[in-house]
């Protein structure tokens, strides 16, 4: 039995050792669905962890509002006599009743609660997919990095080749060479240290769309980001009108208010009604049908500062989040004031680089490569010009990442998408 029982351990453990080693199998995979930045934006809020949270928030507030409204449950009372004979028995059953408007109150409270609850959710929501966003460009910029440190050393290369042409036929320095080689072993640890960098950004990219850290994403499409055409005046109306954290805010205070109300009823009655009859009680009270009394109850409210104070209470607290709303509307203007800045600055820097500064590189690349080639121009100057098309041509695509950026966090604020970003 004992040798049965630890083979069955064995067996088991050989089991989950496979279970486990196929999931991180399949992860080291990758998932072939995540090509475009809307497949990454909806496999997060699919499944996002932190978005489920939020949404269980939302739903567990939705149902406090059939509870605000509901009766306090109603009450059984038995009494028994044990000093005369025969025994009188006496049963009854009262209803609790608040005053007039309590439960109103209270499920507006709930309503509004629920309300905000939802609006936090668009927030997490809106937040997360900011975040996917800032990480696929980064990802999408090492990938450009990447791609121009290559060709940086294929042209290093092809330049060594043409410094080793121009020095065996004794038109060069030996030095051309030399330095040649030189910038062609920086360029390829250039490439390396980038080429590293892709794991922890992958790793960050997947914990944020909840996947494990290991699994493997493919380089991002190639895309380009038209300037988005707003300004700040259609911004600050946006965020206003559709910003799910102000909305939240505004929620909040509603609750608030009802909470007031709530607050000044306290100092009000409440009721109970019900009924009450006896059992075997023909020798106290006569024969005939037994009685039913109708019978009535009243709270005495008598603890006027308790309810003073729980007044003042709900007038502070609405005090407190309508402060809380003008500060958050104050911040996010603030930010998208910074954002409107940084996204002019990305878009004028894009326009420079793509209409005067790559042309005018690449054009110089050309004259000084074909000047070494016949008259043995400056070999520095030729390694200069073609670092300056490459930064500049890397300096665009770094701009370009900045509009989708700055363009996702206006998003972010504003609520709604942003004419722009393709």
């Amino acid at each position: 039995m004992k040798a049965f029982r630890k083979s069955n351990f064995k067996l088991n453990l050989a089991l989950a050792c496979c279970a486990i080693c196929s999931v991180f199998s399949a992860a080291a995979m990758g998932d072939a669905n995540l090509a475009t930045l809307k497949d990454y934006l909806d496999y997060a809020g699919t499944n996002s962890v932190e978005l489920a949270g939020a949404y269980a928030q939302w739903q567990a507030a939705v149902e406090e509002i059939p509870q605000a409204g509901a009766l306090a449950e109603p009450k059984f009372e038995y009494e028994f006599e044990t000093q005369r004979t025969p025994h009188t028995q006496k049963f009854g059953i009262m209803q609790p009743l608040p005053w007039f408007g309590v439960r109103a109150a209270r499920t507006e409270a709930a309503k509004a609660q629920a309300q905000a609850a939802k609006k936090r959710y668009d927030a997490v929501r809106l937040k997360l997919f900011n975040e996917v966003r800032q990480a696929y460009f980064d990802f999408a910029y090492l990938a450009k990095q990447i791609e121009t440190a290559s060709q940086r050393l294929e042209l290093l290369k092809h330049i060594e080749e043409v410094a080793r042409i121009r020095y065996a036929a004794s038109m060069a320095s030996h030095p051309d060479h030399i330095r040649a080689e030189i910038e062609i072993s920086k360029a390829a640890f250039d490439l390396l240290t980038l080429e590293k960098q892709r794991e922890p950004v992958v790793a960050k990219l997947n914990a944020i769309l909840n996947r494990p850290v290991i699994a493997k994403l493919d380089w991002p499409q190639s895309q380009q980001y038209e300037p988005a055409d707003v300004n700040f005046s259609q911004v600050a109306l946006a965020i206003i009108e559709n910003n799910p954290e102000l909305a939240a805010a505004e929620s909040e205070i509603a609750a608030s208010r009802s909470q007031v109300d709530l607050a000044k009823k306290k100092s009000y009655p409440e009721f109970e009604v019900g009924v009450e009859f006896y059992a075997d009680a023909v020798e106290t009270m006569g024969p005939g049908p037994q009685p039913i009394m109708a019978r009535i109850g009243l709270t005495l409210p008598i603890w006027a500062d308790s309810y003073s104070a729980a007044q003042r209470q709900a007038r502070a607290r609405l005090a407190e989040n309508v402060s809380k709303k003008r500060r958050s509307q104050n911040d996010l203007m603030l930010w998208a004031s910074q954002i409107l800045y940084e996204l002019d600055q990305a878009r004028r820097k894009s326009s420079l680089y793509k209409n005067s500064i790559i042309p005018r590189s690449r054009e110089m690349l050309g004259s000084y490569e074909a000047l070494y080639r016949e008259e043995g121009a400056d070999f520095a100057i030729l390694i200069e010009a073609q670092r300056t098309l490459l930064d500049s041509e890397l300096e665009y695509q770094k701009a370009q990442i900045e509009l989708g950026q700055r363009t996702a966090q206006l998003e972010m604020l504003m609520g709604k998408e942003v004419q722009g970003l393709k």
